[in-house]
């Protein structure tokens, strides 16, 4: 019997696409696309995904937005 762990490919899921949304690659992009497919499932509560449906680690939030700035195209998605 073959155990399926969900859990687990769905985190990988969000934390991939994540990645691509905000790591430029070898020619200067980023690809939100597949972000904002998984963007819709996240966990929200009072409307925020921010510390309840995604954490950014180690780093806070707004700290991550001075180094990297390309996650502000992301926050529609986010609130």
């Amino acid at each position: 019997m073959k155990i399926v762990r969900v859990g687990g490919q769905v985190a990988d899921a969000v934390a991939t696409s994540t990645h691509f949304a905000l790591r430029p690659n070898r020619y200067g992009e980023t690809e939100p696309a597949y972000f904002r497919h998984v963007a819709k499932t996240l966990y929200r509560h009072e409307g925020k995904v921010l510390s309840y449906g995604m954490k950014f680690w180690p780093e806070e939030y707004e700290a991550l937005k001075r180094k990297i700035p390309q996650i502000e195209d992301l926050e529609d998605f986010l609130n």
